[in-house]
C-alpha cells in the first residue's frame, strides 16, 4: 500500500471536512422541521385531544395494555413526588443534626475544610492530620469529603470535635462565622464563590503546600486568579510548607505579612517502633532472603528518579529495593526501568496504618527524587515518618531535606550511591538514632497546628 504525501493527506481531510459540514446542515434542517411540527402539534393538545389520543392508544394496543400504561404513568408521577419528599425530609434531618452539633460545641471556633481529598484514602495526607489536630486543640472541624471512595451521607463523627461530611454546600451557607481551610492547588471555590464567603465575615486559611504545576493538578485560569487574589490580600493567613513556596508567596504579596513557613509533620506514635512487628505477607519472601532492604513509599511519578534507583539496584544486587505507593501519572508503568531487575519489587499502595510494618523491615529508607520545580517546593511527609522509625535516611539534594542533620544527602547519582552504602553499613548507631528521634519529635503535627494557631489566631 502506497503512503500518501502530506499534500494528499491535507486534500483528503479537507474533502472529509466539507462532507461533514453538509451532514451537519442536513441534521440542523431536520431538527428545525421536528421542532416546528411537534411544537405546533403540542400547542393543539387540549382535553379533547387528550381523550382522543387515549382512545386511539386503547384501540391499537388493547384495554389491558392501556391500564398498565396508566399505572406506569401514575407510578412514575408518585416516584418523582416521593424523591422530592424524601429530599425534603433528608435536608430537614441533616439541618437538625447540624443544629445539634453546633449546640453541643457552642462557643468553639469552627473550621470548614474545602473538599479536596477523601477522608478514608489509604495514604493519609496533610489535611487529615491537620483536621485531627485542630480538633484536639478544641476547634470544631468539619472535614468535607469528595466521596470518591468514602460513603458518607450526612455527618460522621471521627473524634471529639471532628466530623466528616459530604454537605459542603449546606455548611458553607448555613454555618455561623467560620474559617474556610483550603489548599492552593484545589480546583473549585474560585472567586465567584470565595468572595461572597469572605463578604459574610468568614475567614480563610490558605495552605500553599505544592507548587502550582501541571504535573500535579489541572491549572485553569480561575485557579491562578484566586491564587493571586489571596496572596495580594495581606489580611489572609497563608501557610507555606517549603522555603521555596514561602519566597514565591512573599514576592506575590510584596511582604511576608501573615505568611508562615511551616513544614509537614508526623504523628510520632504511628511510626515509632516499640515492639516486635509482624512481617507483612507481601514481602515475606523478600525479608526471608536476608538482604538489606532499601525502602521507599509515596507517589511514583515523573519527579521520582527511576534511573537512579535502577543504577543503585544494578550496582548492588546484594540489596533488595522495595517500592510502595500509587503510580500517580502512569510513569512507573511507562518507563519500565525495573522490568529485568529481580531485586526491585513494587507492591502498590499500602494502608497508612501498615506502613510502620514495612518500614521496620528496611535497613534504609530513601527519597530518590529528581530536582525540579516540583521537588524544590516539596516538604516530604515521609521524611518525618522515616525519622520516627529511627531508620537511616538517604535522599537526593532536596532543599527541604537538607535542613535536617539526620538525613544523608546524595548530591548527585554517584554521591547518592555512596550515601546508601554508608547508611547500610552504619547499622544500629545509638547516637544517630537519638538524632532521628529528636528531629522527629520537633516536627509533630501537634507542633505544626499549634504553630499556626499561635501565629494567626492568638494575636
Amino acid at each position: 500500500m502506497n503512503k500518501l504525501t502530506p499534500e494528499q493527506i491535507i486534500k483528503r481531510l479537507m474533502a472529509e471536512n466539507e462532507e461533514l459540514k453538509e451532514n451537519v446542515k442536513q441534521l440542523e434542517a431536520d431538527l428545525s422541521y421536528c421542532k416546528l411540527y411537534y411544537g405546533n402539534e403540542l400547542e393543539k393538545i387540549n382535553f379533547e385531544r387528550f381523550l382522543r389520543l387515549n382512545y386511539y392508544f386503547m384501540r391499537q394496543n388493547g384495554v389491558w395494555a392501556y391500564v398498565k400504561e396508566v399505572f406506569r404513568a401514575f407510578g412514575k408521577f408518585f416516584r418523582m413526588g416521593g424523591r422530592k419528599v424524601k429530599k425534603l425530609f433528608t435536608a430537614n434531618a441533616t439541618q437538625k443534626e447540624l443544629k445539634a452539633i453546633l449546640k453541643e460545641h457552642k462557643g468553639k471556633k469552627i473550621m470548614l475544610y474545602y473538599p479536596g481529598y477523601d477522608w478514608g484514602m489509604k495514604m493519609y495526607q496533610r489535611p487529615q492530620h491537620m483536621a485531627i489536630h485542630f480538633a484536639k486543640e478544641d476547634y470544631l472541624f468539619f472535614y468535607c469529603t469528595i466521596n470518591a471512595g468514602d460513603s458518607v451521607n450526612g455527618f460522621e463523627k471521627i473524634a471529639d470535635n471532628l466530623y466528616v461530611t459530604n454537605l459542603y454546600e449546606m455548611l458553607r451557607d448555613k454555618l455561623p462565622r467560620y474559617t474556610l481551610y483550603m489548599c492552593a492547588n484545589m480546583n473549585g471555590c474560585f472567586l465567584d464563590e470565595l468572595e461572597p464567603i469572605l463578604a459574610r465575615g468568614n475567614k480563610l486559611l490558605y495552605e500553599y503546600i505544592d507548587d502550582l504545576h501541571e504535573d500535579l493538578t489541572v491549572i485553569p485560569p480561575e485557579l491562578i486568579e484566586r491564587h493571586k487574589f489571596v496572596l495580594a490580600d495581606d489580611s489572609i493567613p497563608v501557610v507555606a510548607t517549603a522555603q521555596y513556596l514561602f519566597e514565591k508567596a512573599a514576592k506575590l504579596r510584596g511582604s511576608t505579612k501573615n505568611i508562615l513557613q511551616s513544614t509537614n509533620g508526623v504523628v510520632y506514635e504511628d511510626f515509632h517502633i516499640t515492639k516486635t512487628l509482624p512481617v507483612p505477607e507481601k514481602i515475606e519472601k523478600m525479608v526471608a532472603e536476608g538482604k538489606p532492604i532499601i525502602g521507599y513509599y509515596g507517589a511514583l511519578a515523573k519527579w521520582f528518579d527511576y534511573e537512579l534507583v535502577q543504577k543503585s539496584a544494578l550496582a548492588h544486587p546484594e540489596w533488595n529495593f522495595l517500592l510502595i505507593g500509587i503510580d500517580y501519572d502512569q510513569s512507573f508503568a511507562e518507563y519500565n526501568y525495573f522490568k529485568d531487575l529481580e531485586n526491585v519489587d513494587y507492591i502498590g499502595i499500602v494502608d497508612y496504618k501498615e506502613l510502620i510494618n514495612y518500614g521496620n523491615c528496611c535497613a534504609v529508607l530513601t527519597i530518590p527524587f529528581v530536582i525540579n520545580e516540583i521537588t524544590l517546593s516539596t516538604s516530604p511527609v515521609k521524611v518525618f515518618e522515616y525519622m520516627s522509625m529511627e531508620k537511616p535516611i538517604v535522599t537526593t539534594a532536596l532543599p527541604e531535606c537538607k535542613k535536617y542533620k539526620s538525613v544523608l544527602i546524595g548530591r548527585d547519582h554517584d554521591d547518592y550511591l555512596k550515601k546508601l552504602e554508608l547508611a547500610v553499613k552504619s547499622g544500629d548507631n545509638e547516637t544517630y538514632r537519638n538524632m532521628l528521634r529528636e528531629e522527629a519529635l520537633e516536627n509533630t503535627w501537634e507542633n505544626k497546628v499549634r504553630e499556626i494557631i499561635s501565629c494567626f489566631y492568638k494575636k
